[in-house]
């Protein structure tokens, strides 16, 4: 049985995601809406409620799954530490940012999407 913090929680980021989803259709800006999912995201005011839910969540999650958008691969990935590290998961390797074992230079990825898993094992270091 759920208890009523993780409900809540539960609650509140389906809800959020529901709202932001909406404002993306209803305002169509950017590639798929993504500028007005930014725009919401970023005028939101409840940002500390959403940072306690995905922490509560986090931490009955038999596995978490994150994805980041990000204007150059740097970016990406500090995102990607800052949150593996606040929420405390483990870390693994990451795919694709060196030659046999020499860091690749990342200034010339352009835009990238990271994907993690807690169970992926390969996703930084």
């Amino acid at each position: 049985k759920m208890g009523a913090e993780l409900q809540g929680s539960e609650k509140l980021l389906a809800e959020f995601d529901t709202n932001q989803q909406q404002y993306a259709r209803d305002h169509k800006e950017g590639f798929g809406g993504g500028t007005s999912a930014t725009k919401f995201a970023e005028a939101y005011q409840g940002k500390d409620d959403l940072r306690n839910a995905v922490v509560v969540l986090t931490a009955e999650a038999e596995t978490v799954m994150l994805g980041f958008c990000a204007e150059s691969a740097e970016e990406g990935v500090n995102a990607l530490k800052e949150w593996v590290s606040a929420l405390q998961l483990p870390r693994g390797r990451l795919h694709g940012m060196d030659e046999e074992g020499v860091p690749l230079d990342m200034s010339t990825f352009g835009s990238v999407y990271i994907k993690y898993s807690s169970k992926g094992g390969q996703v930084f270091e």
